[in-house]
């Protein structure tokens, strides 16, 4: 027992300081590049790019294994805590409420699969680092918080049916977003810029439903005996080809080339971002499957709590009364909504 608290004390310390270190990087990059136009494009494209490789090793080691002949030994026993190194797809939902979980209802062919999942994956991470040129960081991570709210087209497209307290809860988020969006006239206390803030909110509402497709698509190819590597590895290129087009076909291309050029700690910094973010989606799958959905889904609302709390202390962000009231209440329907899952879950 004192060694299973050991293993998910030190899994979760880990979860928690490998994505707070990616957040406060990623915010500082985003912060160093905001005056050169098209920049921030190149960390997405980075981002793809060390996700395609490494699932592209994966898939090669995992295939020579299951090429090689068995050994006649008996095998070592496994390590504690294994680090698959291609994220896996979320498994196959099942219905509920009578009805199926799923807008994409019909079987497409897998290569068309994988076009369609990685080019939604490249509008969900396009629009996702876009909408920060509208939203500050920390509202940023707290609106990406209300997924419940941002992702009810889709749920609801998708046969979900909403109980009471899902109808209250999303409610509850809105006050919230609502009080960290309102700015008193004549307010003396300095607040966070919110210039345009329903461009970014579009922009994160659009990352999260696209989003959603990209899992469902996994889903799908998973279920027709797509391996979880050439999955990842087929629309992560994609998807970096696609950002690259988009970088090219606006123009960012060559303010990119020059920035990263003359900016040589801010391109590690963005490679270091790219590694983190690999780690860190293994490590949170890890825990997944060493300790269930309820502490992955509440270290998850965790994560972001800190996350929050670290850019407010580290860049000097300064809220207002209400600003910090709005914050409450959404991390508050955030750990609802997580409890509400946990109690669905069978």
């Amino acid at each position: 027992m004192a060694e299973e608290r050991f293993v998910f004390l030190l899994h979760a310390g880990a979860l928690l300081a490998v994505f707070s270190l990616y957040s406060a990087l990623q915010e500082s990059a985003m912060r160093e590049c905001s005056s050169t136009f098209g920049v921030e494009f190149f960390l997405p494209i980075l981002e793809n790019l060390t996700t395609f490789i490494v699932s592209l090793v994966s898939y090669y080691f995992a295939e020579r294994t299951r090429s090689s002949p068995m050994p006649t030994k008996k095998a070592a026993p496994p390590l504690a805590v294994s680090l698959d190194l291609s994220p896996a797809p979320t498994p196959i939902p099942s219905k509920e409420n009578g009805k199926s979980q799923a807008c994409i209802r019909w079987k497409i062919p897998l290569w068309l699969n994988h076009v369609l999942a990685g080019t939604l994956f490249a509008i969900s991470h396009l629009t996702s680092y876009h909408a920060y040129h509208y939203l500050p960081y920390p509202i940023l991570i707290l609106a990406k918080s209300t997924k419940l709210l941002l992702s009810m087209p889709h749920s609801l497209l998708s046969g979900k049916r909403y109980t009471r307290g899902e109808w209250t809860n999303s409610g509850l988020m809105c006050v919230g977003l609502l009080a960290v969006f309102f700015k008193p006239s004549g307010s003396q206390t300095a607040a966070l810029p919110t210039e345009n803030p329903m461009i970014g909110m579009l922009l994160l509402f659009i990352a999260i439903n696209a989003s959603a497709l990209v899992d469902e698509l996994q889903n799908q190819a998973q279920a027709q005996g797509c391996s979880n590597h050439l999955i990842l590895s087929a629309e992560m290129g994609l998807a970096a080809l696609v950002n690259t087009s988009y970088v090219v076909a606006t123009g960012a291309l060559g303010p990119i080339v020059a920035f990263t050029s003359s900016h040589l700690p801010w391109l590690a910094k963005a490679g270091a971002i790219a590694l983190l973010n690999v780690l860190g989606q293994n490590l949170f799958l890890s825990f997944k499957r060493m300790h269930g959905t309820w502490w992955k889904n509440a270290i998850a609302t965790l994560r972001k709590c800190v996350t929050l709390l670290l850019s407010l202390l580290i860049y000097g962000h300064q809220v207002t009364p209400t600003q910090a009231f709005g914050m409450a209440v959404v991390f508050l329907g955030t750990a609802w909504a997580t409890q509400q899952e946990m109690r669905k879950a069978p």
